[in-house]
């Protein structure tokens, strides 16, 4: 242990030097001495060595915010009918205004997922909306691929009219039917 000689106002003066010589690294306090530690990051860009992105491990995570913005559809199309209980939305076809409040209700809960999942990057957003996109397009093709967990998620009334009003496998969007 040492004994300082120095005044409080020469102590606070080489506390701002170092704080200002320092800064944005992390500092360590290990008894009376102080480490200053860098990020992977910094090292990297000192020693001229880029850290390479794996394109497989990118492709694995624009795939999975494509299905989860596919998988925010259904959920938010269950929770508008479970939650607020529209009435006569659910056994109605999907309009212009209906389907931008569906998208609006399936981005917020892919975002929210995608928060959680730690799926943050601007392009994996840009992908999110994308599969809410081709969900909304393609979410009638439940009621024909898996009626009954469609009747139970959704409505049965909702199945019957979507049975009546739309054919499998098809894409409508903005009241256009594309065949795949």
């Amino acid at each position: 242990m040492t004994i300082s000689t120095a005044s409080f106002s020469e102590r606070l003066n080489r506390i701002e030097r170092e704080r200002a010589r320092f800064k944005g690294q992390l500092t360590l306090h290990v008894g009376d001495q102080e480490l200053h530690v860098q990020t992977l990051e910094q090292i990297g860009a000192q020693a001229g060595v880029e850290v390479p992105v794996r394109p497989a491990f990118l492709s694995l995570r624009v795939m999975a915010a494509v299905l989860l913005g596919l998988l925010a559809v259904p959920l938010s199309v269950a929770i508008r009918a479970r939650v607020f209980a529209l009435p006569g939305e659910k056994a109605q076809a999907l309009s212009d205004p209906q389907m931008i409040l569906g998208i609006g209700a399936a981005l917020l809960v892919s975002v929210v997922l995608a928060q959680i999942l730690r799926l943050r990057a601007t392009p994996l957003i840009a992908a999110q909306g994308l599969g809410v996109v081709a969900g909304v397009g393609t979410l009638h093709n439940l009621a024909f691929a898996a009626p009954a967990l469609a009747a139970q998620v959704i409505s049965p009334d909702w199945v019957a009219a979507q049975q009546a009003w739309t054919e499998p496998g098809t894409l409508i969007l903005h009241g256009t039917v594309f065949a795949f």
